[in-house]
Parts: C-alpha cells; structure tokens; sequence
C-alpha cells in the first residue's frame, strides 16, 4: 500500500513541475526555476523512498522509471507575461514583447528574475 501512496504523489509531482515549467507557477515569492527544482528534489526523495520499500527495480511502478525533469536555473522566469511587476518597469510598458501562445516543452524563452527587472 505504501508504494501505491508514493506512486500517487510522484505523480501529482509530476504534474506540478509540468504546470509550473509551461508557465503556470502561482508563487509571489519563489522564482519558478526554484519552485521546479524543489519539486525535482521531491521526485528525487520519494523514488528514493520507493526504492528502499522495494529493493527490485523491475516491480516499482511505472514512474518510478520516469525520466527526472531536468534541473533549473533558480532564477528562472516562465512565461513571464503572467507576472505583475511592481517596479517601473510593469507589464503594460513590455506588452509588445510578450508572446501570447502557450509554453511548451519545444519552444519557451528563458528569462531571470535579473532581466524580468531590466537589469
């Protein structure tokens, strides 16, 4: 029962990253490449944690094979149209550089807290 837990929670980690990397992160103090990371962090600890309840790898689930997502710069901004900026620089004065299709795992620009702010 407890690897059927930790399979549920891996993949609401999963999903969590995914949202968060595709622009949906919701944090008004942690920049999104950090919140990923931590989450990765999770996903690290309870395939750990898998693996010590079931030393043989070929009965684990089928997420326990997943592929991690890759690691983050911690400073990472994803689809920062989404953010509001309380500087003098503000969303409105940057509409012009702003995509409005969706991030995908394919096409999405990277950008830092340090550029979001013009620095």
């Amino acid at each position: 029962m407890e690897i059927k837990r930790l399979e549920h929670q891996l993949e609401r980690n999963y999903n969590e990253w995914t949202s968060i990397y595709n622009g949906n992160g919701k944090s008004p103090w942690y920049a999104d490449g950090w919140s990923c990371n931590s989450i990765r962090k999770t996903i690290i600890d309870l395939k750990n944690w898998m693996k010590r309840i079931e030393p043989d790898e070929s009965k684990l689930p089928e997420i326990y094979h997943r592929k991690l997502p890759v690691p983050l710069d911690d400073n990472l901004m994803l689809n920062s149209r989404k953010l509001l900026h309380s500087g003098n620089q503000g969303l409105a004065n940057r509409k012009k550089e702003i995509k409005e299709e969706p991030v995908s795992f394919d096409d999405w620009t990277q950008i830092t807290v340090d550029q979001w702010l013009g620095g």
